[in-house]
Order: C-alpha cells, then structure tokens, then sequence
C-alpha cells in the first residue's frame, strides 16, 4: 500500500469498533495514509474522547452495531458535540435489518465489512469530500 500524498495531518478520523483487530488495522491504515487516527472500543469512549477534544473531528468511522449505544445514536450525540464531524458507518452484516434501514435505506455512507485498505480509503475521501462540496454549495 501506497501512502497517499497530500492528505492534511490535521484530519482527524475517530474509529469506534468492539473488534481490537479491526480498529487497530484501521488506524494503523489511517495513520500511514497521513491521517491522525484516535480510537475507542465502545460508544462511552468514544464520547468521552470527543467530549475531552478542543478540536473538531472531522470524520466519525463506527461501526454500526455497539454494545450500549448503537453507532446512529453515537453519531448524534458526537455532531452535537462537533457539528462539523462527518460521519461514516460500518458493518460487518449489511444485511441485518437496523443496517438497510437506519443507514442504507437513508443514504448515508457506508463501508461493508471486510474492506481492504485502498477501499477503505475512497470511502473515506468520499465522506469527506462529498461534505465538503454541499457545504461550499451552502447546503
């Protein structure tokens, strides 16, 4: 895997998964790509890493399915904290019920598991890049 050139280090990517393996491959992708990857492995850490940070973050990658809080209602309650925060879910069962109609059927991002790295990537930058361009076009 090639690191990508000409990605801001500022760009801060929480990832929030149950799985040890998961967000620390994730992060480990993240990182080398140039961005600054914080984790938690629950819904609660994952607000209070938010709730401790002066600085926005920018993209929320979670998991869909949480033990506590699902990763829907975890998205809520962090873009309260940091409206700006984009969000991208994860699941490994996009076939389960709560995925198809809490995040596919209304069109939000969304990465199936198992991904590879470049995959992961695009979804990324198309998160984050799909954003960016409703909010210079003022919506």
């Amino acid at each position: 895997m090639k690191a990508r050139e000409g990605v801001p280090r500022s760009l801060v990517v929480l990832v929030v998964d149950g799985e040890p393996c998961v967000r620390n491959t994730v992060a480990c992708i993240l990182e080398y790509a140039g961005y600054r990857a914080l984790v938690a492995d629950s819904a609660a850490e994952a607000l209070r890493v938010a709730e401790e940070r002066r600085e926005p973050v920018d993209l929320l990658l979670t998991d869909v399915l949480l033990d506590g809080l699902s990763g829907t209602a975890l998205a809520e309650k962090i873009n309260r904290l940091h409206p700006e925060t984009r969000v991208l879910f994860m699941a490994g069962l996009p076939d389960n019920p709560d995925v198809r109609e809490r995040i596919i059927g209304k069109g939000r991002a969304f990465l199936p598991k198992p991904f590879r790295a470049p995959v992961l990537l695009e979804a990324i930058q198309a998160t984050l890049g799909a954003t960016q361009t409703r909010s210079a076009a003022g919506v």
